[in-house]
């Protein structure tokens, strides 16, 4: 897992593995408890177990398609 602080736009990112995903509460509690004044926007990234090419290639023909 791999947090990212970003203090000009008050983002906090977390990149995980979906096994990583079971603690991932207990891990933004952990760290908005030491930015309690900051108020930090989450994004949360969550690697999956599908083939990236396949899923990209749907995802740019939805895209695609949504423009016509």
């Amino acid at each position: 897992m791999k947090i990212n602080l970003n203090e000009k736009t008050k983002r906090r990112t977390v990149w995980m593995t979906e096994q990583e995903k079971d603690c991932l509460p207990h891990e933004l509690e952990s760290q908005e408890t030491k930015d309690r004044n900051k108020k930090y926007q989450n994004i949360i990234f969550i690697s999956g177990n599908q083939d990236l090419f396949s899923m990209t290639e749907g995802l740019l023909l939805h895209n695609y398609h949504m423009e016509q």
